[in-house]
Protein backbone atom coordinates (compact mmCIF):
# COMPACT_ATOMS: atom_id res chain seq x y z
CA UNK A 1 0.00 0.00 0.00
CA UNK A 2 2.56 2.18 0.94
CA UNK A 3 4.33 1.13 -2.57
CA UNK A 4 0.85 2.64 -4.47
CA UNK A 5 0.19 5.42 -2.45
CA UNK A 6 4.14 6.67 -3.55
CA UNK A 7 2.94 6.32 -7.09
CA UNK A 8 0.27 8.18 -7.04
CA UNK A 9 1.80 10.51 -5.29
CA UNK A 10 4.54 10.93 -7.90
CA UNK A 11 2.32 11.49 -10.85
CA UNK A 12 -0.14 13.78 -9.27
CA UNK A 13 3.47 15.98 -8.95
CA UNK A 14 3.90 15.08 -12.45
CA UNK A 15 0.89 15.92 -13.96
CA UNK A 16 0.79 19.30 -12.24
CA UNK A 17 3.75 20.37 -13.59
CA UNK A 18 2.14 19.09 -16.53
CA UNK A 19 -0.64 21.13 -16.62
CA UNK A 20 1.68 24.38 -17.60
CA UNK A 21 2.82 22.13 -20.59
CA UNK A 22 0.03 21.36 -21.82
CA UNK A 23 -1.93 25.35 -21.17
CA UNK A 24 1.30 26.39 -23.75
CA UNK A 25 1.18 23.92 -26.11
CA UNK A 26 -3.08 24.78 -26.47
CA UNK A 27 -2.29 28.45 -26.53
CA UNK A 28 0.07 28.04 -29.11
CA UNK A 29 -2.08 25.66 -31.17
CA UNK A 30 -5.09 28.21 -30.82
CA UNK A 31 -2.35 31.02 -32.13
CA UNK A 32 -2.07 29.03 -35.18
CA UNK A 33 -4.53 30.88 -37.84
CA UNK A 34 -4.12 27.50 -40.14
CA UNK A 35 -5.71 25.72 -37.46
CA UNK A 36 -9.18 23.46 -38.12
CA UNK A 37 -10.52 22.09 -34.56
CA UNK A 38 -12.53 19.15 -36.34
CA UNK A 39 -15.23 16.57 -34.81
CA UNK A 40 -15.81 13.09 -36.94
CA UNK A 41 -18.95 11.17 -35.52
CA UNK A 42 -19.61 8.03 -37.63
CA UNK A 43 -22.88 7.04 -38.06
CA UNK A 44 -22.85 3.03 -37.81
CA UNK A 45 -24.09 1.03 -40.90
CA UNK A 46 -25.95 -1.68 -38.42
CA UNK A 47 -25.88 -5.38 -39.07
CA UNK A 48 -26.66 -7.76 -42.07
CA UNK A 49 -29.22 -10.15 -41.48
CA UNK A 50 -26.33 -12.62 -40.93
CA UNK A 51 -24.85 -10.58 -38.21
CA UNK A 52 -21.78 -8.98 -39.99
CA UNK A 53 -21.66 -5.32 -39.78
CA UNK A 54 -21.64 -3.32 -42.06
CA UNK A 55 -19.33 -0.52 -43.02
CA UNK A 56 -20.24 2.95 -41.23
CA UNK A 57 -23.27 4.60 -42.94
CA UNK A 58 -22.26 8.14 -42.85
CA UNK A 59 -20.13 10.73 -40.78
CA UNK A 60 -20.90 14.19 -39.09
CA UNK A 61 -17.98 16.50 -39.39
CA UNK A 62 -17.93 19.58 -37.67
CA UNK A 63 -15.31 21.72 -37.67
CA UNK A 64 -14.29 25.65 -36.42
CA UNK A 65 -11.39 27.41 -36.80
CA UNK A 66 -8.77 29.30 -33.99
CA UNK A 67 -10.72 31.47 -33.28
CA UNK A 68 -13.98 29.34 -33.08
CA UNK A 69 -15.47 30.32 -35.95
CA UNK A 70 -17.28 27.57 -37.55
CA UNK A 71 -15.62 25.96 -41.26
CA UNK A 72 -17.88 23.18 -41.82
CA UNK A 73 -20.61 21.07 -40.39
CA UNK A 74 -22.07 18.56 -43.11
CA UNK A 75 -23.07 14.79 -42.60
CA UNK A 76 -21.35 12.71 -44.92
CA UNK A 77 -23.42 9.58 -46.91
CA UNK A 78 -21.29 6.42 -46.66
CA UNK A 79 -23.52 4.07 -48.16
CA UNK A 80 -26.28 3.52 -50.46
CA UNK A 81 -28.88 5.69 -50.91
CA UNK A 82 -31.60 2.85 -49.57
CA UNK A 83 -29.40 2.33 -46.13
CA UNK A 84 -31.88 2.97 -43.52
CA UNK A 85 -28.93 4.20 -41.34
CA UNK A 86 -27.95 7.26 -43.52
CA UNK A 87 -29.72 10.55 -42.06
CA UNK A 88 -31.88 12.34 -44.32
CA UNK A 89 -30.09 15.22 -46.02
CA UNK A 90 -26.57 13.43 -46.28
CA UNK A 91 -24.31 14.56 -48.93
CA UNK A 92 -22.93 12.19 -51.64
CA UNK A 93 -19.55 11.65 -50.96
CA UNK A 94 -17.76 13.05 -53.58
CA UNK A 95 -19.86 16.49 -52.97
CA UNK A 96 -19.20 16.10 -49.41
CA UNK A 97 -15.33 15.65 -50.24
CA UNK A 98 -15.02 18.86 -52.36
CA UNK A 99 -17.46 20.40 -48.88
CA UNK A 100 -14.71 19.30 -46.72
CA UNK A 101 -11.10 20.30 -48.76
CA UNK A 102 -12.82 23.87 -49.36
CA UNK A 103 -13.13 24.16 -45.44
CA UNK A 104 -10.21 22.38 -44.46
CA UNK A 105 -7.60 22.22 -47.77
CA UNK A 106 -4.26 23.48 -46.45
CA UNK A 107 -5.30 23.80 -42.81
CA UNK A 108 -3.69 21.76 -40.36
CA UNK A 109 -6.69 19.90 -38.85
CA UNK A 110 -6.53 18.69 -35.07
CA UNK A 111 -8.88 15.94 -34.14
CA UNK A 112 -10.10 13.92 -30.48
CA UNK A 113 -7.70 11.31 -31.80
CA UNK A 114 -5.81 10.65 -35.25
CA UNK A 115 -8.31 7.73 -35.67
CA UNK A 116 -11.17 9.94 -36.14
CA UNK A 117 -10.49 11.33 -39.10
CA UNK A 118 -8.86 7.93 -40.48
CA UNK A 119 -11.69 6.22 -40.33
CA UNK A 120 -13.49 8.59 -42.57
CA UNK A 121 -10.70 9.32 -45.13
CA UNK A 122 -10.69 5.52 -45.36
CA UNK A 123 -14.08 5.08 -45.72
CA UNK A 124 -14.12 8.02 -48.51
CA UNK A 125 -11.11 6.07 -50.00
CA UNK A 126 -13.09 2.72 -50.24
CA UNK A 127 -15.98 4.97 -52.12
CA UNK A 128 -13.66 6.23 -54.77
CA UNK A 129 -13.67 9.57 -52.79
CA UNK A 130 -10.21 10.43 -51.67
CA UNK A 131 -9.77 12.76 -48.95
CA UNK A 132 -6.13 14.01 -47.86
CA UNK A 133 -5.97 16.19 -45.23
CA UNK A 134 -3.12 16.83 -43.15
CA UNK A 135 -3.96 15.87 -39.34
CA UNK A 136 -1.85 17.51 -36.34
CA UNK A 137 -3.46 16.11 -33.73
CA UNK A 138 -0.14 14.49 -32.31
CA UNK A 139 1.83 17.66 -32.01
CA UNK A 140 4.61 17.81 -30.75
CA UNK A 141 5.31 13.91 -31.17
CA UNK A 142 4.68 10.44 -30.12
CA UNK A 143 8.23 10.18 -29.02
CA UNK A 144 7.92 13.83 -27.00
CA UNK A 145 8.43 13.07 -23.44
CA UNK A 146 7.15 9.87 -22.89
CA UNK A 147 3.41 10.76 -22.57
CA UNK A 148 0.59 9.87 -24.85
CA UNK A 149 0.41 12.74 -27.85
CA UNK A 150 -3.68 12.74 -28.47
CA UNK A 151 -5.63 15.25 -27.78
CA UNK A 152 -7.96 13.27 -26.09
CA UNK A 153 -4.84 11.80 -23.98
CA UNK A 154 -3.13 15.44 -23.37
CA UNK A 155 -7.02 16.63 -22.34
CA UNK A 156 -6.64 13.73 -19.52
CA UNK A 157 -3.28 14.58 -18.45
CA UNK A 158 -4.49 18.43 -18.29
CA UNK A 159 -7.51 17.11 -15.95
CA UNK A 160 -5.43 14.79 -14.40
CA UNK A 161 -8.29 13.01 -12.41
CA UNK A 162 -7.06 9.71 -10.92
CA UNK A 163 -8.92 6.61 -10.07
CA UNK A 164 -10.07 6.73 -6.52
CA UNK A 165 -9.39 2.95 -6.13
CA UNK A 166 -6.50 1.75 -8.74
CA UNK A 167 -5.07 5.55 -8.74
CA UNK A 168 -4.73 5.45 -12.77
CA UNK A 169 -5.22 8.32 -14.83
CA UNK A 170 -9.12 8.87 -15.92
CA UNK A 171 -9.97 9.06 -19.85
CA UNK A 172 -10.81 12.29 -20.44
CA UNK A 173 -15.03 12.73 -21.78
CA UNK A 174 -15.91 13.38 -25.41
CA UNK A 175 -16.51 17.05 -26.15
CA UNK A 176 -18.60 15.35 -29.01
CA UNK A 177 -18.68 18.43 -31.69
CA UNK A 178 -15.61 20.74 -32.89
CA UNK A 179 -16.76 24.16 -31.11
CA UNK A 180 -16.56 22.02 -27.72
CA UNK A 181 -13.30 20.77 -28.20
CA UNK A 182 -12.13 24.25 -29.29
CA UNK A 183 -14.13 25.67 -25.80
CA UNK A 184 -12.11 22.81 -24.05
CA UNK A 185 -8.74 23.80 -25.80
CA UNK A 186 -9.48 27.69 -24.46
CA UNK A 187 -9.80 26.74 -21.25
CA UNK A 188 -6.78 24.59 -21.18
CA UNK A 189 -4.57 27.43 -22.85
CA UNK A 190 -6.07 30.33 -20.38
CA UNK A 191 -5.18 28.06 -17.10
CA UNK A 192 -2.02 29.05 -16.20
CA UNK A 193 0.72 30.78 -17.44
CA UNK A 194 2.75 29.81 -20.80
CA UNK A 195 5.41 27.65 -19.33
CA UNK A 196 7.95 25.98 -21.07
CA UNK A 197 6.19 25.11 -23.73
CA UNK A 198 7.84 25.45 -27.80
CA UNK A 199 6.30 24.03 -30.92
CA UNK A 200 8.36 21.88 -32.47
Amino acid sequence: MCWRLRDVAALQVSLRQRRGVLAGWARCLLEDSRLAVVWVEMVEGGRTASGRVRPAAAAHVTAVDGRGAKLVDVVVRLAGARSREVPDGACPPGAAVEVLEGALGGRRVLAWTQEQVSALTRRLGALGCPLRLTVVSGLPGADWDGWQTSVRDRVAQWRGQLDPVSGALLPAWEPGRADRLWLLLTRMASSCEFAGFEEA
